[in-house]
């Protein structure tokens, strides 16, 4: 410094002067100034560094944060796009739905209706065959009766006494004797009529001995041994 070269002979303390600004490097000679030298620029600090790094990092922070925005802006346009189409796909899905529960409400009438037509179809058969069952045990029992009463069998009946044949008439003379006349048409009608009045007429009998010729002949002979 200037005061190191002033000679303190008063002691008072020289005035310092004005520190070397850093940009300049040489010092030209004066009356005060022993001479000039280039001068040597100051060592950069960790001081005079750190805005620096700052300035670069804040830069490098700023392009990381729009990278990010403009990422998390794509992002969101796809989540956007996504959720539009998963809207439409639900929509679409719903009307789905609701077209096939309207096919399962119709399925399921159109069962309901086949269930009680079955139902129907399956205590119509369990009557017919009820029906043909019984009509087949009174044939049987026809047919028993024919043979117990009558003495003639099934086929000999039919081919004798079908509704195909005529029927002959009888009436009753002056005598009391039964005379056939001429032959009918079988008319179903007019054979029940007929039959009816026999059986009244049967009923007014009363009922008929079968033995009664046999017991008749034995009381002939009997009065005809006690005679002689």
């Amino acid at each position: 410094m200037l005061s190191a070269l002033i000679p303190a002979e008063l002691s008072y303390p020289a005035m310092p002067l004005e520190g070397q600004q850093a940009h300049h490097r040489l010092v030209h000679s004066g009356p005060l100034v022993l001479g000039a030298a280039p001068l040597k620029s100051p060592t950069p600090t960790a001081d005079r560094d750190r805005p620096v790094s700052r300035r670069g990092a804040r830069a490098r922070g700023a392009i990381i944060s729009q990278s990010i925005a403009e990422a998390a802006y794509e992002v969101l346009i796809h989540i956007e796009r996504t959720i539009a189409q998963a809207a439409t796909e639900r929509s679409r899905l719903e009307a789905k739905r609701g077209d096939r529960e309207g096919e399962t409400l119709t399925v399921r009438a159109r069962n309901r209706e086949l269930t009680a037509e079955l139902e129907q179809l399956t205590s119509s058969v369990h009557r017919d065959e009820i029906a043909r069952a019984e009509q087949r045990m009174r044939v049987e029992a026809l047919e028993l009766k024919a043979v117990e009463e009558l003495g003639i069998d099934i086929p000999t009946m039919i081919s004798e006494y079908g509704p195909d044949k005529d029927v002959p008439t009888f009436i009753e003379t002056e005598s009391g004797e039964i005379v056939a006349t001429e032959l009918i048409p079988y008319r179903r009608d007019q054979q029940e009529k007929r039959l009816a009045s026999a059986e009244r007429s049967l009923t007014l009998l009363g009922k008929i001995n079968p033995l009664a010729l046999e017991e008749f002949s034995a009381l002939e002979e009997r009065l005809k041994f006690l005679a002689e």
